[in-house]
């Protein structure tokens, strides 16, 4: 049973407790299992059940400041007034204070801090075991609703960011806005835009579009190298291909490294090419090419072949390629002549040969290739291959 503390007639609240002073400090203690109680409203609900503990059954009202040395617990609001704040770390540099969540099933686990800092910053996001190794954690869910009224297209959560000025201002100068573009049930769609302050005024600069996945610039995108994943085509062994441009306006980089990527003929004229890039089915229009090519023969290193780029391959006895299919080897950047077959690259650039743009028929070859041709010297004949590498950059438009 708990001690009740009362003052009645003589005796002294000190009779009831026993206890000691030593001219520094009152001790009361009573017996050993009975805690303190201060008031008779109610009975512990916390297993309290040593003379060390205490129990106060109304409020407890504290002028100075109040010190825990232990862990806290509040089963109601924890309330601070007006202008008042959580400092973590209380004068301690470096020091911090950890906001926790259960992670079910395992734990306790950081979510957030308050660092102390040379600037001191708020944390958000974990780093323990409990976090998927192979998948996307959520570890910020921002949140807007509007209760039980239901949300309509517009409907958003916007995040601001305010700034000061030359003024001592802050205001807000940036956005983040989320909206919905549609809200009905199972069929929403949603907009990401982001605002910035333009000559003292908040303006849309771009939006991301969830109904169609499209990306919408208001101003010009400035210096950019937007690099591009929809309708491109497909590089072959050797050759890297990164994609510049919006899916239908292309600008394609090749680098080309292959061994062995032709074969040459000893004492005899022949064309041959190896194919680069095979663009994507449908119609498609070469605006340009560039290249910068070099063949590397193992045995007729000072040949000065004709070089160039074509939708068919290069083959049959010819010494130039305008000689073979009807000029198709070299239609997207005609033949060169290079200085050598020792490494030196041919270098050109060129709207393609026989028509301004080249038109790709849906039906029509797709493929690109890097041709050859020459009469070759006669060498020893024992390794007629070549090497090819370099670069070659080709602009083109991807129609339907």
């Amino acid at each position: 049973m708990p001690l009740t503390i009362f003052s009645h007639g003589g005796l002294t609240i000190f009779d009831l407790l026993g206890d000691s002073y030593d001219g520094t400090k009152v001790t009361l203690l009573p017996p050993t299992g009975v805690y303190t109680r201060i008031g008779d409203a109610g009975t512990t609900s916390r297993s309290l059940a040593s003379n060390d503990d205490l129990f106060v059954s109304g409020k407890l009202e504290v002028d100075g400041t109040f010190y825990a040395d232990g862990g806290g617990y509040w089963a109601g609001d924890f309330q601070l007034a007006s202008t008042y704040a959580i400092v973590a770390g209380w004068g301690v540099d470096t020091n911090y204070t950890l906001f926790k969540a259960r992670d079910s099933g395992i734990g306790n686990v950081e979510v957030a801090r308050l660092q102390g800092a040379a600037d001191p910053y708020v944390q958000i996001g974990r780093d323990d075991t409990g976090v998927a190794l192979n998948a996307v954690t959520d570890m910020l869910v921002l949140q807007a609703g509007g209760g039980t009224g239901n949300e309509a297209a517009g409907f958003g959560f916007g995040l601001s960011v305010k700034l000061g000025n030359a003024a001592s201002e802050v205001e807000e100068r940036a956005s983040l806005d989320f909206t919905l573009i549609t809200a009905t049930n199972g069929s929403e769609d949603a907009n990401f835009l982001i605002n910035l302050m333009d000559s003292g005024s908040m303006a849309l600069c771009a939006t991301f579009a969830g109904d169609d996945q499209s990306l919408t610039v208001v101003g010009p995108v400035k210096g950019s190298t937007l690099k591009c994943t929809s309708n491109v085509g497909a590089a072959n062994t050797g050759v890297t291909a990164v994609e510049y441009g919006d899916g239908f306006t292309h600008t394609t980089v090749l680098t080309v490294s292959q061994a062995d990527a032709l074969t040459l003929a000893d004492n005899a004229a022949l064309a041959d090419g190896y194919l680069l890039y095979t663009l994507p089915a449908g119609a498609c229009i070469v605006e340009s090419a560039y290249m910068s090519m070099a063949v590397t023969a193992a045995e007729d290193t000072t040949a000065t072949a004709d070089v160039g780029l074509g939708t068919v391959i290069g083959s049959t006895a010819i010494a130039t390629l305008d000689l073979g299919a009807g000029g198709t080897m070299e239609n997207i950047l005609t033949g060169q002549t290079a200085a050598n077959c020792s490494g030196t690259a041919t270098v050109k650039t060129a709207i393609p040969t026989a028509n301004v743009p080249l038109v790709i028929a849906a039906g029509d070859a797709h493929t690109i290739h890097f041709n050859v041709a020459d009469t070759w010297a006669d060498t020893a004949g024992s390794d007629l291959t070549a090497d090819i590498a370099g670069t070659v950059v080709i602009n083109w438009i991807f129609l339907a």
